[in-house]
This record gives structure tokens, C-alpha cells and sequence, in this order.
């Protein structure tokens, strides 16, 4: 029950960050004044990282599609959170654009990275699309070399120092929000119905298992109308979604076990049949399990 604890925690906290005004103010302005995305995610979250589609670079976006090259994308960013939890860290992906993570931790904790990037910090030249053309025809990747070729080209190049300080400016707000990060979870969880709490915990126990609202319900000594309109109220999702995204959680993990079929890992995670699964994976994730597929550890 420890671990389900601490996921709950996790949650609460990332939660709490992603919601509080100096994050909710930071966030629009840097990206308005800057033009580089800004996401803030939980470390325990595998996956590639969530902008918001309108910053999101063209060029990424038409990447991420492909499942070879999504799985180059997904261990680089991997590596990042690997490598960053102490520090921050920048690296360049195979198609030469530049991704950084900056940590959100105490001495005590990591609570979350900011994350920015998918720039280039070189000039843009056809020589290099070439290149990288050349690389997706290995990797036999079906993409319209056309439209990629169209979205390289509008990437975003800046120079060397000005990303330096661009990247600095985010470890200074990283260090504000890491300040606040304790009291921030500990206003989150004075403000939460106990009976939410005890559910979310209920969920995480048991989302291998059949898990309806009543049985929630029942297991927290609350009403199934209660718990529907407070459970919303608190986490911004139905139980039924919170669920969903639990069992995603846990398929992320296991999708890692190439020794694993991903039939398999549907029933293992919690859901009735792999189109089930299928469905409720690409839609919470945008892409379909076997991006992850082929994705290292």
C-alpha cells in the first residue's frame, strides 16, 4: 500500500504545481514572450512529453506519428529525466534539435521537470535534411518527406547563449516553484474531501481489477452521487477517467518488457480486451501503444 501512497502523493503534487497561480502565470508569459514551449511533468510519468498544439513544432509533431522515429524522440526524452533529476540537463535529439528538463526538487525530493526546447541551435541547411531523410528511409518511416522538409524549415533557430539564458531564466522560476512545492501539497490535501482521497488511493489499489463507481463508492462510505460530483470537482475527471489514465499509467510501464505482448499487457494493466485498451490508450496518450513498442528503457 506504501508505493499507492506515494503515487497519490505524486499525483497531488504535480497536481497542485501545474494548478498554482505562479505556475499558471509563468507558464503563458514565458512561452508569449519567448516563443519555446513550456511543460511542466511528473518524473514518474514515461511517455513523451505533452505541449500544448500550439506550441508543439510542426516538424515534431509530423515526427512523432512515425514509430520508429517517435521511439528515437521517447529515448531521448527518457534520458533527459534520467540524467536531469539532479541538474539541468539539455540534449540533442538525431534530427538536431535541442530538448532541456530542469528539475522541480528540494534537497528532499523531486517533485516534477520542466521542459523546453525543440529548437535548433544551428542554422537550418538542406544538406542536413538530406541527412536526416536519408536516416527515415532506413528506418523505413511512410512520412511525406515533402511536408516534413516543409515543417523543418519553420523550426525555431536561436543562438547558443540566447538558449543559455532562455533555459537559466526556467532554473530561476524552477527554484521559486520548488520553494512553494511543500506548502502547495500540503494546502492541496487540507482542501480535498477525505472521501476523494480514500478513493483515489481505492483506484490505484485495485485498477487491475473491475473498479464501477459503486464499488468506489461503497469502499469509501460515500454515496455514488457524492463521490461522482466531488470526485470531478477535485480532480477535474470522472472516476471512470481517473481510472483509465491509472491503467495507461501502469501499460507505459510494462510496455518497456519487450517480452511482453501487448494483448497481454492490456489484461495485466486492467482492461476488458486490446480494443478497448487500443482506444483508451491512443486517447489519452494521442498515439497508439505500439509507439512505445519499440522505445528502450
Amino acid at each position: 500500500m506504501a508505493r499507492h501512497n506515494r503515487t497519490s502523493g505524486n499525483d497531488m503534487g504535480l497536481e497542485a504545481l501545474a494548478h498554482s497561480p505562479l505556475y499558471l502565470k509563468f507558464q503563458p508569459a514565458f512561452t508569449q514572450g519567448t516563443g519555446l514551449p513550456l511543460a511542466l511533468h511528473g518524473p514518474w510519468m514515461p511517455g513523451l512529453v505533452g505541449y500544448f498544439r500550439k506550441q508543439q513544432n510542426r516538424f515534431c509533431a509530423l515526427m512523432a506519428t512515425a514509430n520508429l522515429s517517435c521511439a528515437a524522440c521517447y529515448e531521448l526524452q527518457q534520458r533527459l529525466t534520467r540524467e536531469g533529476r539532479r541538474r539541468t540537463k539539455s540534449l540533442t535529439c538525431f534530427a538536431g534539435l535541442c530538448e532541456t528538463v530542469v528539475p522541480v526538487r528540494t534537497d528532499a525530493k523531486l517533485w516534477a521537470f520542466l521542459h523546453t526546447g525543440q529548437v535548433s541551435l544551428d542554422r537550418l541547411s538542406r544538406t542536413r535534411f538530406q541527412r536526416l531523410a536519408s536516416q527515415l528511409r532506413t528506418w523505413g518511416c511512410a512520412l511525406d518527406l515533402k511536408s516534413l522538409e516543409e515543417a523543418y524549415f519553420e523550426t525555431r533557430v536561436i543562438s547558443t547563449s540566447q538558449y543559455e539564458a532562455l533555459v537559466a531564466l526556467i532554473g530561476l522560476f524552477a527554484e521559486k516553484l520548488s520553494a512553494e512545492a511543500d506548502e502547495l501539497l500540503l494546502q492541496a490535501r487540507r482542501e480535498e474531501v477525505p472521501a476523494i482521497t480514500r478513493a483515489r488511493l481505492f483506484i490505484h489499489a485495485h485498477h487491475t481489477e473491475p473498479v464501477p463507481l459503486a464499488r468506489v463508492a461503497q469502499a469509501v462510505h460515500a454515496s455514488p452521487a457524492y463521490l461522482r460530483r466531488h470526485f470531478k470537482r477535485a480532480t477535474g475527471m470522472l472516476v471512470i477517467e481517473y481510472l483509465g489514465r491509472t491503467r495507461v499509467e501502469t501499460a507505459k510501464r510494462l510496455l518497456r518488457n519487450p517480452s511482453l505482448r501487448i494483448s497481454a499487457i492490456a489484461l495485466e494493466s486492467g482492461f476488458h480486451s486490446l480494443s478497448q485498451f487500443n482506444r483508451t490508450f491512443r486517447r489519452i496518450t494521442g498515439r497508439p501503444p505500439r509507439a512505445l513498442r519499440h522505445a528502450p528503457s
